[in-house]
């Protein structure tokens, strides 16, 4: 039982991380969005909604994904203390 809870949860991890770098590297052409939101707001640069919205959108998924990961995490660490 606990190690297929695991493998489930570890499961659900690597679909949303595959989601999270199909995101986060898209277009795939030129430079991804991703990174050039991140660079336009260390630069200051970052200031109108659609720039703000596009950086969300393609950044929501691996906060996501690092949140989920986390999250399975504590849960490990509270099933082996049990």
């Amino acid at each position: 039982m606990y190690i297929k809870g695991v493998a489930e949860q570890i499961k659900k991890l690597g679909t949303l991380a595959l989601v999270s770098i199909i995101m986060g590297i898209m277009p795939l052409g030129s430079e991804p969005h991703l990174w050039q939101k991140l660079k336009l707001l260390i630069n200051g640069w970052l200031s109108g909604p659609m720039d703000i919205f596009d950086l969300m959108l393609h950044g929501l998924p691996l906060v996501a994904t690092l949140g989920y990961a986390m999250y399975i995490f504590v849960l490990f660490l509270q099933r082996r203390v049990k």
